[in-house]
């Protein structure tokens, strides 16, 4: 059919695979796609006084620097942290604070949704973002998130999806999961999170999953990837 189309129509837009049968599903994932680029396409900058409220936000593109790491069980040395990622689908990114854990998951979301990840990352590009900022959650107490729930936490300007959207992307292995802030809860919300977020992947075993861990007991800023791979998340 592709070829009689291409003969009968040469100027044809390519085509679209879809992965729902649901028609509202397509439409709204570009939506959705578009508020994540919004959303997470700049960073505020703290600390320069001397630039005015405008100048504080960057666009990401321009402030990302590519973070260097190591795998906590493989003695490789450090390496390009998008070469890291892209030979473990689910990892736990440990890292002191500043260490650029947070503008990571950032950066991966907003080129994820624009399918602009360079080439080792690829296998990502075109996957739905659900960003989970878990400190901001548990001061919210909030520790556990039904599927439903995780588009909306994100704090994107868009409309509600469709109903049971979430849970067909997931079951469909399309969701990149960006778990922030895991490893600045509270103590006492630690275990009901980590619970949580290993039923989840239990439950949806095709999700990866780049996320943050606790901070490594040596001192230093380059960020600490720790995992291995096929591996279920840990949190040490």
């Amino acid at each position: 059919m592709t070829a009689a189309l291409e003969k009968h129509w040469p100027d044809a837009p390519a085509a679209v695979t879809l992965h729902s049968p649901h028609v509202g599903d397509f439409a709204y994932e570009e939506r959705y796609a578009k508020a994540v680029k919004a959303r997470y396409s700049q960073l505020e900058v703290f600390g320069l006084d001397d630039l005015g409220e405008h100048e504080k936000r960057w666009d990401l593109d321009t402030a990302y620097l590519s973070l260097e790491g190591e795998s906590a069980s493989e003695r490789t040395g450090p390496q390009r942290v998008e070469d890291l990622l892209a030979t473990r689908p689910r990892v736990i990114l440990r890292g002191e604070a500043g260490a650029g854990k947070t503008t990571l998951v950032w950066w991966l979301a907003s080129h994820a949704a624009c399918q602009s990840l360079p080439e080792k990352l690829s296998a990502l590009n075109g996957l739905v973002p659900f960003i989970v900022p878990m400190r901001r959650l548990a001061a919210q107490g909030i520790t556990s998130l039904a599927p439903p729930q995780l588009p909306g936490v994100a704090g994107l300007l868009e409309d509600d999806p469709p109903n049971g959207w979430a849970g067909r992307v997931l079951d469909a292995g399309r969701v990149l999961l960006l778990v922030d802030g895991l490893d600045e809860l509270p103590r006492a919300d630690r275990a009901p999170a980590r619970a949580w977020l290993d039923e989840l992947l239990r439950r949806y075993p095709k999700t990866p999953l780049p996320g943050h861990g606790p901070p490594p007991r040596r001192r230093g800023r380059l960020a600490r990837l720790a995992g291995r791979r096929g591996a279920s998340p840990c949190c040490r």
